[in-house]
C-alpha cells in the first residue's frame, strides 16, 4: 500500500470487526437431485447415495461462486430466512451487515468428519477503483462437520466509523480453506451526511453589511485523522 494510499486508510478512523456469524446445514436432495423427472418412486438407501455423489462431484467442479450475497438488516438470519435491505444507503456509524451463501467450495476431512470455510479479504474502494482501505486475512470462518456440508451461510458485520459521506465499494474476497478456489463479493454502498445536531440553527448568521464572510466559498482546512487502535 502507498503512503497515499495509508494515509486515505487513516482518514476512515476506527475499522472493526463487529461480528462475523456462520451457519451449516444438513442439505437434503430433492428430486432433480436423485435424477428423477417423473413420478416420485421409491428409492433405496443406495441410490439416494450414488445420486448424492454425483451433486457433489457437480458441486467440486463448480469454480467458487456465491448464489447470494446482499445488504441485509439484521445479523439474525437463517439459511435462505433473511431481510434485505431496502437500500445500500447507511448512516454514518451504521453496521454494514452482509448475507452470503457459497457454491463450489470443497471439504477437509479430518478425524471422523469435515472442515471448511475461507480466509476473507476486505477492500474499500471510491467508485474510480481507487483503494481506500484494504486488509488481508480480515476474517477468518471455519466450521467443522460430520458431513460434507452445502447449504451454509456467512453473515459479516462491517464497523466504518469515521467515514465520509459518499459513494463505495464494499469488496471481499473469499478464498477456500480446502482448495485453491476463490471468488469476489463486490457490493456498492453509500454513507450519508449526518444528520443535524437538535437546536442546531439551519443557517448561519449573515456577515453584517459591508464584511466579507471568513472563509466565502473555500473548503474548510484539512484535519488529520488519528486512526484508532485496530487489536
Amino acid at each position: 500500500m502507498t503512503d497515499h494510499q495509508s494515509h486515505n486508510c487513516a482518514s476512515w478512523g476506527r475499522l472493526a470487526r463487529k461480528s462475523v456469524a456462520l451457519m451449516a446445514l444438513c442439505s437434503g436432495l430433492g428430486m432433480a437431485g436423485l435424477g428423477l423427472s417423473g413420478p416420485v418412486q421409491a428409492q433405496s438407501l443406495e441410490a439416494i447415495a450414488a445420486a448424492e455423489e454425483a451433486v457433489y462431484a457437480a458441486w467440486e467442479a463448480t469454480p467458487l461462486t456465491f448464489r447470494e450475497a446482499l445488504f441485509v438488516a439484521s445479523e439474525d438470519a437463517e439459511f435462505g430466512d433473511y431481510e434485505a435491505r431496502p437500500d445500500a444507503v447507511f448512516a454514518p456509524g451504521e453496521p454494514i451487515i452482509v448475507y452470503a451463501e457459497p457454491v463450489g467450495f470443497g471439504w477437509l476431512a479430518e478425524g471422523d468428519g469435515y472442515r471448511f470455510g475461507f480466509d476473507i479479504d476486505l477492500e474499500i474502494l471510491s467508485p474510480e477503483g481507487t483503494v481506500l482501505l484494504e486488509q488481508p486475512d480480515f476474517l477468518q470462518v471455519v466450521q467443522q462437520s460430520r458431513v460434507r456440508v452445502r447449504d451454509f451461510l456467512i453473515v459479516m458485520t462491517l464497523d466504518l466509523s469515521g467515514a465520509e459521506p459518499g459513494n463505495y465499494q464494499l469488496r471481499y474476497r473469499a478464498r477456500d480453506i480446502a482448495s485453491d478456489k476463490a471468488a469476489p463479493i463486490t457490493l456498492d454502498f453509500s454513507v450519508a451526511e449526518p444528520e443535524a445536531t437538535e437546536g442546531a440553527p439551519a443557517n448561519e448568521a449573515a456577515p453584517a453589511e459591508g464584511t466579507a464572510p471568513a472563509n466565502d466559498g473555500a473548503p474548510a482546512a484539512p484535519t488529520d485523522a488519528v486512526p484508532a487502535n485496530q487489536g
